[in-house]
């Protein structure tokens, strides 16, 4: 018999309605069937294919880890044989550093050696001319004071040293000097202005330069240096009724810085010492006389002396003594006549 023939007449009778509820709920379900089955087979599959991805992955890792320790052991054995060949290098080098200090230092030892062996060679020779230049000062400063002595014995006025050397001052005062003239003002060896104290001598502080320097204020710089050296000499115990300033005519000033020396000299007497003044034969007034030889300045000497005792000197050093002492004695005279 027929299939569909047997179903239609099984269901003939039967509500049309309730038949199509049948057979859409029978596809439904083949169809749920059919679409639960088809997403199982997807997800199965794509869970293989993500385990297959995954695989991939760890193996490629694998690979790369496995080829990165490779490099770094081939890495490591490059750095151990430059590691070994610098130990080598370096040992070399030590060898060869030791062996040239060792020559270094025995070529500076005996290189300090030699030097050693000059010094005190030359040292002794030193020595050896010290002493020999002592024993000659030594001789002088005798022969000096016999001089001394001898002059001291023979004249009543006093006799003065020109020293800036404490030793030879003291020398010349045991001997029969005492007066101290230092050429320094007491500046180069201050030592001599306690010798002069120590014997009651006066001092004569003369001013003095290393050099000449026409741009200066002459004026200032004298007043300043004798001003120290006032302070030096009292500080040592020379009373300053003792001590006598020389400008120091000539030395380490210009001509033109001299005969304004001369011209002001009375500014010295504002410093509460007595003032010396020593023109005679200078090279200044040679310059203005055309005189050349010194002897030969005579009048020019005096006429300088003269016109220092007008600005109120007290002491006048010079070489014609008694040409002076006249041209004075003519001064005086005048001026008593006034």
């Amino acid at each position: 018999m027929d299939t569909f023939a047997l179903i239609r007449d099984r269901l003939t009778g039967v509500d049309p309605l309730l038949v199509v509820a049948v057979i859409a709920a029978i596809c439904a379900f083949i169809l749920a069937a059919v679409i639960g089955l088809a997403v199982a087979l997807m997800a199965r599959r794509r869970r293989r294919l993500l385990q297959a991805a995954e695989d991939e992955r760890i193996e490629a890792e694998q690979n790369e880890a496995r080829m990165q320790n490779e490099a770094r052991m081939a890495e490591l054995r490059r750095l151990q044989a430059e590691t070994s060949g610098l130990v080598r290098a370096m040992g070399d080098m030590l060898a060869n550093r030791q062996s040239q200090f060792e020559k270094t230092f025995s070529e500076r030892l005996d290189a300090v050696t030699h030097r050693i062996g000059q010094s005190m060679q030359s040292t002794t020779q030193q020595t050896t001319d010290n002493l020999a230049r002592l024993n000659e000062r030594l001789a002088v400063i005798d022969s000096a004071q016999q001089n001394i002595t001898a002059l001291a014995s023979q004249v009543t006025i006093p006799v003065s040293i020109d020293t800036y050397k404490a030793e030879v001052a003291e020398a010349a005062l045991r001997a029969g000097a005492s007066i101290v003239n230092d050429v320094w003002g007491a500046q180069r060896e201050p030592a001599i202005a306690k010798v002069a104290a120590h014997a009651g001598a006066p001092m004569v502080l003369m001013h003095n330069r290393e050099s000449v320097d026409p741009a200066i204020d002459i004026w200032d710089d004298v007043l300043r240096f004798l001003e120290h050296s006032i302070a030096i000499a009292t500080a040592a115990g020379v009373p300053r009724s003792q001590i006598v300033l020389d400008p120091g005519i000539g030395f380490g000033k210009t001509p033109e810085q001299n005969l304004v020396m001369i011209r002001d000299l009375g500014r010295l007497r504002e410093l509460g010492c007595a003032v010396l003044l020593g023109a005679s034969r200078k090279s200044t007034i040679g310059l203005i006389t055309g005189q050349k030889v010194a002897a030969e300045r005579l009048a020019g000497s005096i006429s300088a002396h003269l016109y220092g005792v007008m600005q109120g000197v007290d002491i006048i050093r010079a070489h014609d003594v008694a040409e002076t002492i006249q041209a004075l004695r003519v001064a005086a005279a005048i001026e008593d006549f006034r």
